[in-house]
């Protein structure tokens, strides 16, 4: 499992302004480590450090990879809901299948 440093590695941190840098730093701590919501870290990022919500959220969008929510909102849900989101998937590609 990757910590929040492991992806703090890969942003260039001397092309943002003093107060994001920090906030990055926060904010990634939170989503990362503490499995809080995007908006909500950045929120409570900004609010320490300043810095504007807009970079700080890009920041952290390009060194998380792509997947990065899609697999930890699997990794939380629960049986029932597995099996309901198999059944629409089976039932989609049997839809698409017939077409």
């Amino acid at each position: 499992m990757q910590t929040s440093n492991d992806y703090l590695a890969k942003i260039d941190f001397w092309s943002l302004e003093e107060e994001i840098r920090g906030a990055v730093r926060l904010a990634m701590w939170l989503v990362v480590d503490k499995k809080s919501a995007l908006k909500r870290a950045v929120k409570i990022a900004c609010k320490k450090h300043g810095g504007k919500q807009n970079k700080t959220e890009a920041a952290i969008k390009d060194a998380l990879p792509a997947n990065f929510f899609k697999k930890r909102a699997k990794e939380n849900m629960t049986p029932e809901m597995k099996e309901i989101f198999r059944a629409q998937a089976i039932t989609k590609y049997n839809a698409n299948k017939s077409l």
